[in-house]
């Protein structure tokens, strides 16, 4: 009797062990998941500045540049991001 409690704390102990390290995996994967939602979204935004005109270093968000070389002769980026915006013509985006 006592070795049969015994085997099941063990198998108990077993499946407890298992769960955790089943949780720690599932939490490590919803961390790079996150991870690289974020990534995802930054180079989205990115693509959508460069849209309107705005060029990010690669260094980060430190300045926020216009760039009148992007611009293809259709205006001031202020210019683009009100047509955007302001629901006006769609030459300038």
């Amino acid at each position: 009797m006592t070795r049969m409690m015994h085997e099941a704390n063990e198998k108990a102990e077993k499946m407890k062990k298992e769960q955790e390290e089943s949780i720690q995996r599932l939490r490590a994967e919803q961390e790079e998941n996150l991870r690289l939602a974020k990534v995802q979204m930054a180079e989205q935004f990115k693509a959508m500045l460069a849209h309107v005109g705005i060029n990010i270093g690669s260094f980060g968000v430190g300045a926020l540049q216009s760039t009148s070389t992007q611009q293809q002769g259709c205006g001031s980026s202020h210019a683009q991001i009100s047509t955007l915006f302001e629901g006006g013509n769609d030459k300038n985006v």
